[in-house]
């Protein structure tokens, strides 16, 4: 990610998909909110999305361990728990899975506060 996006959203990794910037992480997990349309999540750590996109261009090795770029990928859940389909990934400033279940619960509407169980560990 460049360095002046602190939290940006990807629907893909590769060189054609552009992110969708957010002024802060409680603006992101409102979008991912709204895209996942009510649907259960799962959330998985992403120790650095920048070498999974260099590595899905198929052009480069992962950076040093101190110059990664940690994020999350977030997928929604079928009703029987099993995964449907990937919504994307997260970069959160260098956050990782805690910091985006923190700021989707922050951001919950008040009618589905009984829905945070739709949230799962990876």
């Amino acid at each position: 990610m460049s360095q002046n996006i602190d939290y940006a959203f990807l629907t893909r990794i590769d060189d054609v998909a552009r992110p969708t910037v957010c002024a802060s992480l409680d603006a992101l997990a409102r979008h991912v909110d709204r895209k996942r349309r009510g649907q259960g999540i799962l959330i998985e750590e992403i120790e650095d999305i920048r070498a999974r996109r260099h590595i899905a261009c198929g052009d480069a090795d992962p950076a040093p361990a101190g110059q990664r770029d940690r994020g999350v990928q977030i997928f929604t859940l079928c009703l029987d728990g099993a995964r449907d389909r990937s919504l994307g990934f997260a970069w959160l400033k260098g956050g990782g899975r805690e910091a985006m279940v923190a700021a989707l619960t922050r951001v919950a509407a008040p009618s589905r506060e009984g829905d945070r169980h739709l949230m799962q560990a990876a």
